[in-house]
């Protein structure tokens, strides 16, 4: 995998071979920038995955339409059977404004799950509660799939490549055994776990 792109100020320069895999860094290392590119939703220098899909962290569902009348029109776009992984039926006849932004991001995982292409997830956890967590994790088992996140706990099991990057550029390459190993080593032994378009985009404004 080789990415690059030039930005103001900041240059993301990735060329790294990983399978399924975790995007650790801090804020401002290129995670979201990565996932992007790879996506296609930026123009970069280096490989587009084909069959991937982004999910941005906060959702942004167009007003004026309900959940029910988007969820048909990105179903129809993606050419895909809508499956509702995440409960969202009780709020399919509300218009988008009413949801929270934890309702939105369930509708539009629901869509992307109903879809058999490469997820990438940019910060999935940051709109869910546990229980939402839990089943995002369950279904991940057996996809293709990348993850930006800033707490890799509960995607560990699951063991993707961890990469970690710092300035747009890959500080380290890790299997998830050793970061479990490393994690439970500093906490004591005990994990410390947080509680619990034609772009292939759902749930983004491209042209924002």
């Amino acid at each position: 995998m080789r990415v690059r792109k030039k930005m103001r100020g900041f240059v993301l320069d990735v060329e790294v071979e990983v399978g399924n895999a975790i995007v650790l860094g801090p804020n401002g290392s290129g995670k979201s920038t990565l996932l992007k590119c790879l996506a296609g939703v930026y123009l970069c220098e280096g490989d587009v995955f084909d069959d991937a899909l982004y999910v941005p962290p906060i959702p942004q569902l167009p007003p004026g339409t309900t959940v029910g009348e988007y969820v048909r029109h990105i179903s129809k776009m993606l050419g895909v059977e809508f499956v509702d992984f995440f409960d969202v039926g009780p709020f399919l006849g509300k218009r988008v404004e009413e949801l929270s932004t934890g309702m939105a991001y369930r509708v539009v995982l629901s869509l992307a799950f109903s879809t058999d292409r490469r997820l990438l997830l940019d910060e999935p956890l940051s709109s869910l509660d546990a229980r939402w967590r839990l089943r995002l994790v369950e279904l991940l088992s057996g996809r293709k799939f990348m993850v930006a996140t800033h707490d890799p706990l509960p995607f560990l099991p699951l063991g993707p490549d961890v990469v970690v990057l710092e300035e747009g550029r890959v500080k380290a390459v890790a299997k998830a055994e050793a970061v479990r190993a490393l994690y439970l080593e500093r906490c004591g032994g005990e994990l410390c776990a947080r509680p619990g378009g034609a772009v292939p985009v759902v749930g983004y404004d491209v042209s924002a």
